[in-house]
């Protein structure tokens, strides 16, 4: 018992030491200070420069590259000329698109039939669906980001938007998907695409440059630390063009509709993180 006793007494000894030299400054080489901070900053998209933009569409001749007024049965109607999308935060962030019908009398329906044939002409000059394409009170919508230095004026007049009638529109999965609650929306299908190199991006290259996300155009080495495809950086950060692109619509008509009314169709590009 004694034995055991002395061992008890010299363990608490040294535990006493122990707590006595927590109380004295270490020498040591090199010493650290550790810094916290927190960015200050958001999310933030803009469609020409403001959070709410508005462009009639029209129908389009490509074979005259003119514009020919409101569309008829099936026609494929966009903008006069391209928008412009900007991230105009200060995070870097990315592009989710969906599309849904607002107002108009009928309020026709979203679906993901663009045509599955070659373009025609129809006899009003309108360049229209063809093969599987929207049904009556229904339409598809299309959108392709292109490069920032793309320039104003119509669709296919050479350094703008990509003719309505171009195969590009459906080589580039640019179809904005039917919301999730419509009969065709399926689990696999949110409703929504996130802009990356693979999906709604034209890789046309126009005055020097495509029309795919900053983390593809100036490759994954120019982000720091964490990054992902489809990443855009804050507007102009470190080079002209970054984080802005051009914006160009292709919307599929209906074969017929129980209306007339304008209709309003809203395409929704919502910053999320990257």
């Amino acid at each position: 018992m004694k034995t055991r006793k002395k061992l008890i007494l010299a363990l608490a000894a040294t535990l006493a030491l122990g707590v006595g030299a927590a109380k004295t400054a270490l020498a040591g080489n090199p010493a650290d200070l550790d810094l916290y901070v927190t960015f200050n900053g958001q999310l933030s998209v803009a469609v020409d420069g403001v959070g709410a933009s508005s462009v009639t569409l029209q129908a389009y001749d490509d074979g005259t590259n003119t514009l020919e007024g409101n569309p008829y049965k099936n026609a494929y109607a966009a903008p006069v000329t391209s928008d412009t999308v900007t991230n105009n935060g200060s995070i870097v962030e990315q592009w989710e698109l969906d599309a849904s019908t607002q107002s108009g009398g009928g309020n026709w329906e979203l679906t993901d039939a663009t045509g599955t044939a070659a373009p025609i002409l129809s006899a009003q000059n309108q360049e229209t669906c063809s093969g599987t394409c929207p049904g009556a009170n229904q339409y598809a919508i299309q959108a392709l980001f292109v490069s920032s230095n793309t320039t104003a004026g119509v669709y296919g007049s050479g350094n703008d938007c990509i003719a309505v009638s171009s195969t590009a529109w459906d080589a580039n999965s640019s179809t904005i998907p039917v919301h999730a609650g419509w009969a065709s929306a399926t689990a696999a299908n949110p409703g929504y695409v996130v802009y990356t190199s693979t999906a709604v991006a034209s890789p046309e290259i126009i005055n020097g440059t495509n029309g795919y996300p900053d983390y593809n155009v100036l490759g994954v080495n120019h982000f720091t630390g964490t990054s992902s495809p489809g990443d855009m950086l804050p507007l102009g950060d470190q080079t002209p063009g970054n984080g802005q692109r051009g914006l160009c619509v292709r919307v599929t008509m209906p074969s017929a509709t129980s209306t007339t009314a304008t209709q309003e169709i809203q395409l929704e590009i919502t910053a999320i993180g990257g």
